[in-house]
């Protein structure tokens, strides 16, 4: 089995829709942002950088540094 891609927790936030009337907020990935959440796209992500596999997310780890 693939080993999943886990992306980089950011401070960026987005309210979804949960179903039945409910909406919950969920953050975001470095690497797409909110704009990805909209899209329905599911992400893996975690808030340590040392488990992060995304190449997106950490090319975008220079620049946030």
């Amino acid at each position: 089995m693939k080993e999943p891609v886990i992306h980089k927790q950011g401070r960026e936030t987005a309210t979804l829709y949960a179903g039945f009337g409910q909406y919950e907020e969920v953050n975001a990935p470095v690497c797409a942002g909110a704009k990805g959440l909209y899209e329905r796209k599911s992400y893996y992500m975690h808030r340590n950088w040392k488990y992060v596999t995304c190449k997106k997310c950490l090319a975008k780890r220079k620049v946030i540094k």
